[in-house]
């Protein structure tokens, strides 16, 4: 589960895998806190989303993936998605729907980001 941006490493690159509502507010998050994203994944989308590229998955896997590559899941079919990447031998992967859904589902409210990656709700 990612609770906090700091588990990533900035040396690497990072994919959000889903580019729906709740991929976009992760990039919005990580460009706050200055990661940059190399792309969207997505299994259905294809194009981009605010202005990053979104890869379809089998691309990314054979023709984009490098090692070191960090997948940041929005989807809540996490443990399939997860299941399907470690068995093509991914395992830089977390979950980050909960983490997405916390900025993403609340429009209306006020997010305040705190120093450390972590988000509340205020």
């Amino acid at each position: 589960m990612l609770d906090s941006v700091d588990v990533l490493d900035r040396g690497e690159r990072v994919f959000v895998y889903g580019s729906g509502a709740a991929g976009r507010a992760l990039r919005s998050f990580l460009d706050h806190c200055g990661i940059p994203l190399a792309a969207f994944l997505d299994t259905r989308r294809t194009g981009s989303a605010d202005g990053i590229a979104i890869v379809p998955i089998d691309s990314y896997l054979e023709h984009v993936r490098r090692p070191g590559d960090q997948i940041l899941i929005t989807s809540s079919h996490f443990r399939d998605i997860a299941a399907e990447l470690a068995r093509r031998s991914v395992d830089r992967v977390w979950n980050a729907a909960r983490f997405s859904l916390s900025i993403g589902d609340h429009p209306g409210q006020f997010l305040r980001l705190v120093e450390n990656g972590r988000i509340v709700l205020g």
